[in-house]
């Protein structure tokens, strides 16, 4: 949930009865495959991470897909390419799309200023639309309040109210002034799914449904009401005070009320294949609409690496987006000039840490040398 891409990625047991499952892209070489064999061996190793689903697919050629370790520690089951995960921050993909159709609409313009809906934000009578989607708004990040994680980590399936997360975030101070810089906050994406629901008068949930799950037929993906998981899931673990290092907790179970639109959603690697690209090419976006989700601005704190669009990120040449919550850390991203599309997903991690985003890089590396100038 917390600072979806630009934090890196965990992972750790292989050694126990570890299954594997490969289709390999078309062209790729027996090196290339044992790198990647490697690669991922020494993620899992490193990081403590039970379990692994890698997917790589490029135009004109075979997918390659590699399935390995634990879904469930406790039963030993393995995991399976169709098993769902805990997507985080990758619903900020869905939230924003479902925004920009509202603005084609025009039930709201982009240059509409929050003040009528949010009066006790900071600056909100100069704050637009989409400066809330590019991140340059400059509000408070709820999850740096003390008392959101006091509460949150304390029971992670705990309820929360609007009025609750609005408390949180009312009143606070600006990080900056409105359009003068661009900072990661998930408040920004909680205040637009109360927009959403302001101006649809529907909730959320069902508005990314309809507008988006069900017209790209998206059949494992959801935005959950509840503390569970669909079946069959990767269960999800981590270990706070060690940064997922040695004895895990499963965390599997807890309330996507928290992140909300920000980071509540469930989804699978093949749904997650089909979006980032529907993400990346406009599908469901008029050309305007998506040129002005793909105009960037440089985030603060990536060193330069990382820029934003509204809903969408560009890691030096990789657009898409990536995520963490408790136990749950997933990459999607595609490369144009490659015509590539990779998906990572990883099941230690938490709001505090992950590293997947280092996997990805490594078969990026192996598979399209010099695509990505880390």
């Amino acid at each position: 949930m917390k600072n979806m891409l630009f934090i890196l990625m965990f992972a750790l047991l292989i050694a126990l009865n570890v299954s594997c499952a490969e289709n390999n892209l078309n062209d790729i070489t027996g090196s290339q495959r044992a790198l990647i064999n490697d690669a991922v061996s020494g993620f899992m190793l490193t990081y403590n991470v039970p379990a692994v689903i890698l997917g790589v697919w490029e135009e004109g050629k075979e997918p390659f897909i590699l399935v390995r370790g634990k879904a469930d520690l406790e039963t030993g089951r393995a995991v399976e390419a169709g098993d769902h995960f805990r997507i985080a921050s990758i619903t900020k993909t869905f939230t924003a799309t479902v925004m920009l159709q509202l603005i084609e609409e025009g039930r709201i313009s982009f240059e509409a200023t929050i003040d009528a809906y949010f009066p006790e934000i900071t600056n909100a009578d100069r704050i637009t639309v989409r400066q809330v989607l590019a991140m340059t708004a400059g509000i408070y990040d709820l999850v740096n309040s003390a008392e959101f994680n006091r509460l949150y980590y304390a029971d992670i399936t705990r309820v929360w109210t609007h009025d609750e997360i609005m408390a949180l975030i009312n009143d606070q101070p600006a990080d900056f002034e409105p359009g003068t810089a661009c900072k990661y906050s998930n408040s920004n994406y909680y205040l637009l799914g109360l927009m959403i629901e302001r101006l649809t008068g529907n909730k959320a949930e069902d508005e990314i449904k309809t507008r988006i799950i069900d017209r790209l037929g998206l059949a494992g993906t959801s935005f959950p009401a509840g503390t569970g998981m669909p079946d069959p899931y990767c269960h999800g673990y981590n270990n706070m005070a060690t940064l997922g290092v040695g004895e895990l907790t499963d965390v599997s179970i807890q309330s996507p009320s928290g992140p909300w639109t920000s980071g509540g959603m469930i989804s699978t690697i093949s749904d997650l294949r089909t979006w980032v690209e529907a993400l990346y090419f406009g599908t469901l976006l008029s050309a305007e609409t998506q040129a002005a989700r793909l105009t960037w601005n440089v985030l603060q704190g990536s060193g330069g690496k990382f820029e934003y669009g509204l809903g969408i990120a560009n890691l030096l040449g990789l657009i898409g987006h990536n995520g963490e919550i408790e136990g749950y850390n997933t990459d999607m991203y595609y490369l144009p000039a490659q015509k590539a599309t990779i998906v990572c997903l990883s099941n230690n991690a938490s709001n505090q840490y992950g590293h997947t985003i280092h996997l990805t890089k490594q078969v990026i590396d192996i598979l399209y040398p010099g695509a990505v100038n880390w």
